[in-house]
């Protein structure tokens, strides 16, 4: 893992070919921030679009939109809401 790299399970609540709306994110990151998702053995690049306000019900969560297509990565029509790991690049 990189130095400085953060290793954590989220939960996914929301899934689509295009991006994904965790939950359970335990620091900040800035929109624009490229992260890396893992499932099972598959890992695919994600840009940060938006954190949740920590003063909202949306604290915890960030949206996430693919780099490249999903179904290339990940294997969308197998992914089901879950726990899943997830490092900053």
């Amino acid at each position: 893992m990189p130095a400085g790299a953060l290793l954590q399970m989220v939960t996914t609540r929301d899934i689509s070919r295009h991006g994904a709306r965790l939950e359970g994110i335990e620091r900040e990151f800035t929109p624009g921030e490229i992260i890396s998702l893992s499932y099972r053995n598959n890992k695919a690049r994600f840009q940060v679009s938006w954190m949740g306000d920590a003063r909202t019900n949306r604290a915890g969560e960030m949206g996430v939109q693919i780099i490249a297509p999903c179904e290339v990565h990940l294997g969308c029509r197998n992914f089901t809401p879950g726990n899943d790991r997830y490092v900053c690049c």
